[in-house]
């Protein structure tokens, strides 16, 4: 404090103010936080720090399959899956999942119709029109006759 009253009456005197008023008190430029030098800081209550930002949780869809979601997206082996619905996708095995409207192979969407598709196993499956291969469609099966091959 005997700085800045100093200061000012020096100041004062040198510019030849008539009248100076001194200042008493925190240095008018200084932040909230400012402690004068040989005074100790108040007691203040410690800030939360602010939280970092998280990944997003994944949960495994079928704990045997590639698929895994979080509150927004579904991803095939970490790559997310374009267009997928999150409430209503299931992972069906052998790289094939679905969802109400799409069906997916190895996080693709291939053309299939999703109320009737069922994986076969062995990398085969099929809906009420096609019988597919990883993913592909087989010219010439039958979807209703149709057996997975044997070993």
């Amino acid at each position: 404090m005997k700085r800045i009253t100093f200061i000012a009456v020096v100041v004062c005197i040198v510019f030849g103010a008539t009248s100076c008023a001194v200042w008493r008190g925190p240095h008018p430029m200084a932040g909230p936080g400012h402690v004068p030098h040989g005074h100790k800081a108040p007691p203040t209550a410690k800030m939360p720090r602010p939280a970092r930002h998280e990944p997003p949780i994944r949960e495994r869809i079928d704990p045997r399959g590639l698929y895994t979601r979080d509150a927004r997206n579904v991803y095939y082996q970490g790559k997310k899956v374009a267009k997928a619905s999150v409430s209503s996708f299931v992972d069906l095995g052998s790289g094939y999942g679905k969802d109400m409207v799409n069906v997916y192979y190895q996080g693709r969407r291939i053309k299939a119709l999703s109320s009737s598709f069922v994986n076969l196993g062995r990398g085969y499956a099929r809906d009420a029109k096609n019988v597919y291969y990883l993913g592909k469609i087989v010219r010439g099966a039958s979807p209703d006759s149709f057996r997975t091959p044997r070993r």
